[in-house]
């Protein structure tokens, strides 16, 4: 019997660097070149893969956006937010998220999830308003908004909201908020309704030095002290409130509309009496206005 000889299999890259180095660098370019956005995308950015000085200056500067938040889509040929991608392209599996995906669908006249992402990053408003929201984290570190309407849904955590820092308009009113720290840092803010919430006590708002219109109506706050710290107050709301004593707004000289209707304060006539008002000079004309005069000790 004649002995079988098998042919072994040859490997022409066996032995030779530069070979196995030619074949890595053409597939890693067919792999770029077959999906060049979903390339960047899925490599985090780590280093761009391309040679043109202007898109690489552009991906480097979407990298180093916000701590590595923002992707370049070459698509879109702009930064986007990575979170709202991911939470965008996984919104089914949670409602909650879906159903604020369908709202800016809805607001922005859009679908695809790298043009909302992009109109989402690009815009300085939303209105938000009915959608019957709970959840708002796909809107972390939108940095450019200056109007955001989030009113009548059920909001309970403002969290999300904290890193707006350029917001100058929020309406959240109508919602399940209690917690107003997390607004510390939105010194721009100039117009703020949080009336038909849950909130007790005003801490995060004592910065708030721009701040000219603010409704507090229908909650459940007892003291207004930190209000004292708002200068530039113009417009205050405490409708429905059991709040007793106004005298720390006594400073505030800007304020020309307060609202304190239905409050624990006595009234008559809409006026409060003298016990419950400050006593010093120079009082607030809108707390002026609210407060009964002095009655004279002679009883004349």
């Amino acid at each position: 019997m004649e002995p079988s000889f098998s042919t072994p299999h040859h490997n022409p890259t066996r032995g030779n660097p530069l070979l196995w180095l030619l074949f890595w660098t053409t597939l890693v370019v067919s792999l770029s070149q077959c999906s060049h956005e979903q390339f960047y995308l899925d490599s985090d950015l780590k280093g761009p893969r391309t040679q043109d000085p202007a898109l690489v200056a552009k991906i480097q500067a979407c990298n180093h956006k916000d701590h590595g938040r923002w992707y370049f889509s070459r698509s879109q040929q702009s930064c986007l937010p990575k979170q709202f991608l991911q939470f965008c392209s996984t919104a089914k599996q949670f409602p909650e998220i879906e159903a604020l995906m369908r709202a800016l669908r809805t607001e922005l006249d859009l679908q695809d999830c790298s043009d909302l992402a992009e109109a989402v990053a690009r815009t300085n408003q939303l209105h938000l308003s009915h959608y019957d929201l709970s959840d708002l984290t796909p809107l972390r570190n939108l940095k450019q908004l200056k109007i955001l309407r989030v009113d009548h849904n059920r909001i309970r955590d403002l969290s999300v909201i904290a890193t707006m820092d350029g917001l100058e308009l929020l309406r959240a009113d109508h919602n399940h908020i209690h917690d107003l720290r997390p607004l510390r840092k939105l010194r721009k803010l100039v117009t703020l309704r949080l009336e038909v919430n849950k909130i007790t006590q005003l801490d995060g708002l004592e910065d708030m030095l721009s701040l000219k219109y603010l409704n507090l109506g229908s909650n459940q706050i007892l003291q207004v002290d930190t209000l004292s710290q708002l200068l530039g107050l113009e417009k205050l709301g405490l409708r429905a409130n059991p709040v007793e004593d106004i005298s720390p707004l006594a400073g505030l000289q800007q304020l020309r509309i307060l609202d304190i209707s239905a409050t624990n304060l006595e009234q008559r006539r809409g006026k409060v009496k003298p016990s419950q008002c400050p006593t010093e000079s120079g009082t607030a004309p809108a707390v002026q206005q609210v407060c009964m005069p002095l009655v004279s000790t002679t009883g004349k």
